[in-house]
């Protein structure tokens, strides 16, 4: 099993409602494609370092879980690049013996 993590960075005008939709969604996505453990902290609406498709916010929202399925986050890019409501999103391996600090 291994562990991930995926930032997304939504769009600064959709209201708290839709993107707790947004994010729903792929909570439901993820848990539907065999991953376990899923965390999900609301980071709120900060300022992003580089202004984006002409945004300088974004709401931040970070899952941590844990999948045997390699497949799980081709497929998670294809969806999040689909959507609109997303202006960036990254999603990379965390290897427990490296990070120290989770806050």
């Amino acid at each position: 099993m291994r562990k991930y993590e995926t930032i997304l960075i939504l769009r600064p005008d959709l209201t708290e409602e839709q993107m707790n939709e947004e994010v729903k969604k792929v909570e439901a996505f993820i848990q539907d494609n065999g991953a376990r453990d899923l965390s999900v902290e609301h980071w709120g609406r900060r300022e992003i370092a580089f202004e984006m498709q002409k945004v300088r916010h974004g709401w931040y929202v970070c899952m941590e879980y844990v999948s045997d399925n390699n497949q799980l986050n081709d497929e998670l890019v294809r969806i999040l690049r689909i959507n609109d409501a997303y202006l960036k999103f990254q999603t990379h391996r965390v290897n427990d013996k490296v990070r120290k600090y989770k806050g």
